[in-house]
């Protein structure tokens, strides 16, 4: 994304213009669901890129069932932050580059690599309750749950997620790249 849809400001609707659901956990085709829906709109052609990130896939989604939050959202975000790689970075804030926690760089178990997705669910689900408790960024709630989200809600998720500096009127960002 190259912007962000400002509070009190029509939101573009030429990416998405209704809300998405989610493939349905619970099959042992849900990891198939999923790469049949995306797989096209994943920019790199590069296979292995796309194995990484779809390797815990499982795993992931049964986290993402159990916490009621979109499996899309953190393989996206596992993808933006670490592209999809199974180990700590060596700036220690993990998979999900969470700054308030400290991980260890190097190699990481899978119950390790499933404590960073449930973190990243508590750190995402605790910066939209204070958003949804201020208000500052529109009247709209952030509506993300494993079943059901909108362009608008995964907007200001990407907003909180990586931070404001200053007002959110001045488009200062704490990471440019989010």
């Amino acid at each position: 994304m190259d912007y962000v849809h400002l509070a009190d400001t029509p939101a573009p609707t030429h990416h998405l213009s209704t809300a998405v659901s989610a493939p349905q956990a619970d099959t042992s085709s849900s990891k198939q669901q999923f790469l049949d829906k995306y797989r096209h709109l994943v920019d790199s052609k590069n296979k292995e890129l796309l194995d990484l990130c779809t390797k815990y896939y499982d795993k992931i989604d049964i986290i993402a069932k159990k916490y009621d939050f979109p499996v899309e959202l953190i393989i996206a975000t596992w993808f933006r932050e670490h592209t999809c790689k199974f180990f700590n970075p060596s700036n220690g804030r993990g998979n999900f580059q969470i700054t308030s926690h400290f991980y260890p760089p190097g190699d990481i178990t899978r119950a390790d690599f499933e404590a960073q997705v449930i973190e990243f669910i508590k750190f995402s689900q605790a910066k939209r309750d204070y958003y949804d408790a201020i208000q500052t960024y529109g009247p709209e709630p952030v509506s993300l749950s494993y079943d059901e989200f909108d362009l608008t809600s995964i907007r200001k998720q990407a907003i909180l997620y990586n931070g404001i500096v200053g007002e959110l009127d001045t488009n200062v960002y704490a990471n440019q790249n989010f």
